[in-house]
């Protein structure tokens, strides 16, 4: 038997960390559905998190395949993949942020970036943005201007939610933020909109990146 090879064993690591983004995506959607059975129990808020948590795992893993094909490609390969692991090299050296990853992606398979205005990016950037005021979040406070105005620091991703009608509009309650958010109609939005983000640059992939076949993700539906 022939001892493994240092591209075997690093082959081996690259698929199990792809495998790892299958399964953050396979979390977000699970507590998509178990959001339904028992709303408001925070299902709804891991759905959000494991959902952002996949789509970096599955652009980090296309980084890091590149660079890991590079070492081992012909000299006419390399020559063709310059540009990219460079993008690559830049992407995880100097920790990009995903939004910019995404973008940077594009740009090289496509020659632009995203529409900030058009989906799949918008619900994605606001999915990011809702992400990060779940994990870093601030007191949610409200002021009276001296005509009665109220105004309050309720994060724009949640506006962005209540515009699209996935959530309803701030009430007289004062109902905390985070709490309107953890519903089914956001669990399950937070799922699709990272489903129709990867599906988008799976679709200008070539095949060369599409090393780890990710299609058993692809045939995830959102409910009606």
């Amino acid at each position: 038997m022939t001892n493994p090879t240092q591209a075997d064993h690093e082959s081996e690591e690259s698929i199990l960390r792809f495998h790892a983004s299958k399964a953050l995506q396979t979390i977000a959607i699970r507590t998509s559905y178990e959001s339904r059975d028992d709303p408001g129990c925070g299902d709804a808020l891991i759905s959000v998190m494991f959902s952002v948590a996949f789509l970096e795992s599955f652009v980090n893993e296309v980084f890091e395949n590149t660079l890991l094909e590079s070492r081992y490609s012909r000299k006419e390969q390399k020559k063709e993949r310059a540009s990219l692991v460079r993008i690559a090299n830049l992407a995880i050296s100097e920790r990009w942020k995903l939004t910019t990853k995404f973008d940077m992606l594009k740009i090289h398979h496509t020659g632009s970036p995203f529409s900030r205005d058009s989906e799949p990016f918008q619900s994605f950037a606001n999915l990011v943005r809702l992400r990060n005021a779940i994990v870093h979040p601030t007191v949610h406070k409200i002021t009276t201007s001296q005509t009665g105005k109220k105004s309050d620091n309720t994060p724009g991703a949640v506006k962005f939610l209540a515009s699209r009608s996935i959530i309803p509009p701030a009430g007289s309650n004062d109902e905390p933020w985070i709490d309107r958010i953890d519903t089914p109609d956001v669990a399950q939005w937070a799922v699709h909109s990272a489903l129709l983000m990867m599906k988008e640059v799976y679709a200008f992939l070539s095949d060369m990146d599409k090393l780890l076949n990710f299609s058993p993700v692809l045939r995830f539906k959102r409910p009606s």
